[in-house]
Parts: structure tokens; C-alpha cells; sequence
């Protein structure tokens, strides 16, 4: 997306919010791939502004090559031509490059990016690319991998770090997972974010994947909000019954039991995901009073396996929810 350098004064004030930029290839975009380019003009000066909000930017790949630099080209985002852009709340992750010594995001002709409660995770070779003397790059409340050992200059531009920032393993609920890139519950990322954002920036009322935009004490890092039960529910027990599983976390298998001493009433016991989605059916029957315990395989109703996430296990008896947990499967 280029401002139109027929326009005498142009303007380009661009927002993407709650996007998805995923899987482009070589040939997707101009410069061998990646997953998007924003630029102003190189010879002409204007008022170039840019955001994105809530996005995900994932699974691309650039093949681009600069003969002058030696270099690859960036996977993910490339901010160019006296542009101005915001990254609010963005999430990169999986972006690869085929020649060494690209970035995942790369600013370069005179160009400004301030990034805000932002995951930069395993993305190939370097995560921010600086590639002139007058482009900079503004750090508040993010994760990047590495930290500033993963940044490239090629020049003197600058780089600014501001808040608390990350640098390790976000842990991403990963593969199977409804949302990939959503966060588990042992992130740091988790309140981790900051609110003190420029006016003009205004967050929508629900993250990428539909849910609000704060749960808890403040913003996450990342384009998904974190929206696990709170301390004090991570077991509730009833005057009834008690539920526990062990090990947990589990992999691939974990042994669900539970004492209840009502008699000759149905109890079911239910695997959900972390949407409240059914996956499993664990028991359906009369019991009698006492203890019981049943494996889960880690598999769903159609025996599939299900994907590293957190997951709630639910006994009701006689259609009352006696006790709810939660588990974790890692792999």
C-alpha cells in the first residue's frame, strides 16, 4: 500500500484492526513476499500515518533479496518511505525467510514504528531490521525475542525501549488450539501490557478472537486477551463432590477423579476447551457414592487428539454442576 504520488500534498492514514495477514507467499505482494508492505513516498513529502490494532501477522515467507546489503528481505511487516506507524497489541509469529539476515519487521527510509503491547516471536533470523540513519523504532510493554541481541542495524538508526518489556517464550496455547497465538495461563504476557497509548489511538471493545479487549487487572500482550477463569475458580468444590486430575500438566493421558456421596443419580463427567466447547464425554451413568477415576486420552469425540492448551473438566450430577477444574496438556 502506497500513498498516490500524484497527489501534490498526499495523505495516507491507513488502520488495520483486527486483521488477520497470514500464510502470503513470493508473489503475494511486490519485494518476494512477506506479509505486508506499508510506505509513503519516497520523493515527496506528506503526512504518511499508518496503524494496526489486534492483528495477526503469520506463516509468511519472503524469497526477497537486497544485492546491496547481502541481506533478506522481511517476513512479516516492512515499514518504509517517511511512514509513521503504530503497532498496537499485534502478534508475529512463524514468519520465514529464505535468505539469511532478514527480519521479521524492518523499518528503513526515514521511517517511524512505535510498538505497544506487541508479541515478536519465532519469526526467522532477526525480529526488528533498522536500515537507514533516520528510521526509528519505539519499544513500550512488548516481547521481543532476544531483546536488542536480536536487532539489525544497517546504519545508525535508533531504537528505543520503553516500559517493561519480554524477551522469552510467550507460551502460545499452540497447535490445535482455536487460536494458535492466544496466550495459555502460565504467560507472562498476561497483564503485561500498558494503557498509556497516545490519544488517537483507540482500542476496539474485543480482541482478535472476539472476546473483550481487558479481562483482569490490565491489557495483555498480543492480539489475543487472555480469558481464563480467575485464582479463585480454579477448583470449585461443592458440598457434594471434589474433582482433581493428575499429572497436570499431562501428556498424552491424565487419571480425572472424584468422590460424590450422592446415590442412584446420574453423573457425567464432560471435557470442554477453553471456548466451552464439548470435546468429550467422559461418564454418563449412575454411580454410587464414593470414588471414582477415568484416564482421558487426550482425544475428542471422533478419537482425534486434541492440541497443548488448557482445558476444563466439568462433573454434574443429577443436571447440577457439582464441580468444575481445569487441566493443562502439553506436548
Amino acid at each position: 500500500i502506497e500513498a498516490d504520488h500524484q497527489n501534490s500534498n498526499p495523505v495516507l492514514n491507513i488502520s488495520f484492526v483486527n486483521s488477520r495477514i497470514s500464510n502470503n507467499l513470493p508473489g503475494s505482494v511486490e519485494d518476494g513476499g512477506g506479509g505486508i508492505i506499508l510506505g509513503g513516498h519516497l520523493n515527496i513529502a506528506g503526512n504518511y500515518q499508518a496503524q494496526m490494532i489486534n492483528c495477526e501477522i503469520s506463516g509468511n515467507h519472503s524469497d526477497f533479496y537486497n544485492p546491496q546489503t547481502g541481506m533478506g528481505g522481511a517476513a512479516g511487516l516492512n515499514i518504509k518511505t517517511n511512514l509513521v506507524t503504530d503497532l498496537v497489541n499485534c502478534t508475529f509469529g512463524d514468519n520465514t525467510i529464505q535468505y539469511a539476515g532478514g527480519a521479521c519487521v524492518s523499518a528503513n527510509d526515514n521511517s517511524t514504528v512505535s510498538i505497544y503491547n506487541s508479541i515478536i516471536y519465532d519469526n526467522d533470523y532477526y525480529t526488528l531490521l533498522i536500515m537507514d540513519d533516520n528510521s526509528t523504532i519505539n519499544i513500550y510493554n512488548s516481547l521481543l525475542e532476544d531483546g536488542e541481541e536480536n536487532v539489525c542495524f544497517v546504519g545508525d538508526g535508533e531504537i528505543n525501549w520503553y516500559g517493561d518489556n519480554l524477551y522469552s517464550d510467550p507460551f502460545w496455547l499452540g497447535p490445535g488450539a482455536d487460536y494458535f497465538y492466544a496466550l495459555s495461563d502460565s504467560s507472562a504476557c498476561i497483564d503485561a501490557g500498558t494503557m498509556e497509548l497516545p490519544d488517537y489511538i483507540n482500542l476496539p471493545e474485543t480482541d482478535l478472537a472476539g472476546n473483550p479487549r481487558i479481562y483482569g487487572d490490565c491489557i495483555d500482550m498480543g492480539a489475543y486477551e487472555w480469558q481464563g477463569v480467575e485464582a479463585e475458580d480454579e477448583q470449585i468444590v461443592f458440598t457434594n463432590a471434589s474433582i482433581w486430575n493428575y499429572p497436570n500438566p499431562f501428556n498424552p493421558d491424565t487419571t480425572i477423579r472424584f468422590t460424590t456421596d450422592n446415590t442412584e443419580k446420574n453423573t457425567e463427567l464432560v471435557i470442554y476447551n477453553l471456548k466451552g466447547q464439548k470435546m468429550k464425554t467422559l461418564v454418563n451413568e449412575v454411580l454410587p457414592a464414593g470414588e471414582h477415576s477415568i484416564v482421558w486420552d487426550g482425544r475428542d469425540f471422533n478419537g482425534n487428539r486434541v492440541g497443548s492448551g488448557i482445558y476444563f473438566y466439568k462433573l454434574d450430577v443429577n443436571g447440577k454442576t457439582e464441580a468444575v477444574k481445569k487441566c493443562l496438556l502439553l506436548k
